[in-house]
């Protein structure tokens, strides 16, 4: 048995029950194919700024944006990796 509602009962055009393992359960497997529409979205998709990419004075700064953010975060990363060298330094004087 399937349940759904009147309105949308249309949308099952096969379905077929398949007995399980006898685990002394009341329920049965039950396989049924569905036609299913794909409604329309009226929510933009995109979560990005594209008018940005037309902005000349945007395009010439980004590359200066992305190579100072990459770097300060490639100084931290050396930083820590200093860090734990010389903490492992300090456990084998140990």
């Amino acid at each position: 048995m399937i349940i759904i509602d009147k309105g949308r009962k249309s949308i099952v055009f096969d379905a077929k029950s398949n007995p399980g393992v006898d685990c002394k359960v009341d329920h049965i497997l039950v396989k049924a194919n569905l036609m299913v529409k794909a409604r329309k979205s009226n929510i933009q998709s995109s979560a990005y700024d594209r008018g940005k990419m037309e902005d000349p004075n945007f395009l010439n700064g980004f590359p200066a944006q992305t190579e100072y953010r990459l770097s300060t975060q490639l100084k931290d990363w050396q930083a820590i990796e200093k860090c734990l060298e010389e903490m492992w330094y300090d456990m084998e004087k140990v």
